[in-house]
């Protein structure tokens, strides 16, 4: 739930997958995650709110959303995508990737055990996709899964909560920067403890603020603003 500016409180916004996954399985996990629902492009993953809920038919296919909605450049991730072929065949992608270029993705999620086999599968399904649909096919493997963007993308999904007051003085404090300050430093400037620090993660996952390492973000990660990149 999204608490709104008057007080209330509101539910994200339904899946808008193609079809549903079951809501319970024997043999595998299945679940979901509230993502952002495209309104805002280029903002920063789950920045948007309500926000809309992405269903998942598996754990790979749940760190799938994660990392790519967390990443600055998606405008909008889908779920269950219905795609016809053939002879009136249907097949669903996992997930389709809007980028703010426009760009499209058809993605399949799967383990590299299965690829073999998945692999036959997809190439007539591939073959007809067209730029209407997906600009291009890919599959996505756990081997895709960067240990590093995944624990800073569930920061991100973690932290995605307004707080207006610490997010307004992060803001301030962050704006006149011109070189890089650990996050600590920051954090202890804005003077609202752990909020001030939720507040900052916030700016990196709206890419306001950018990491000088790819590595997981800590109160000790150095940051600068984007427009202070050469």
């Amino acid at each position: 739930m999204h608490q709104t500016s008057n007080g209330g409180m509101s539910l994200p916004q339904p899946s808008i997958a193609g079809r549903n996954v079951a809501k319970r399985s024997k043999r595998h996990f299945v679940g979901h995650i509230v993502g952002n629902d495209g309104a805002v492009p280029g903002t920063g993953n789950f920045g948007v709110s309500p926000g809309r809920v992405i269903q998942t038919e598996s754990d790979l296919e749940k760190k799938t959303a994660l990392i790519l909605g967390a990443r600055p450049d998606t405008a909008l991730l889908e779920e269950q995508v219905r795609f016809e072929y053939g002879t009136r065949q249907v097949h669903f992608f996992d997930l389709r990737l809007t980028r703010t270029d426009g760009r499209c993705t058809a993605i399949s999620v799967k383990m590299t055990k299965y690829l073999p086999k998945h692999l036959e599968e997809m190439r007539p399904i591939a073959a007809e996709v067209q730029p209407d649909f997906a600009d291009a096919v890919r599959i996505w493997t756990e081997r895709d899964v960067d240990p590093v963007e995944l624990y800073n993308a569930r920061l991100f999904h973690a932290m995605r909560e307004a707080d207006p007051e610490a997010d307004i003085a992060a803001e301030t404090v962050v704006a006149p920067l011109l070189g890089a300050v650990p996050i600590r430093d920051l954090t202890d400037r804005i003077g609202l403890g752990a909020r001030g620090f939720r507040a900052l993660v916030r700016l990196l996952a709206q890419d306001r603020l950018r990491p000088i390492r790819h590595e997981r973000i800590t109160p000790a990660s150095l940051v600068r603003r984007k427009e202070t990149e050469q």
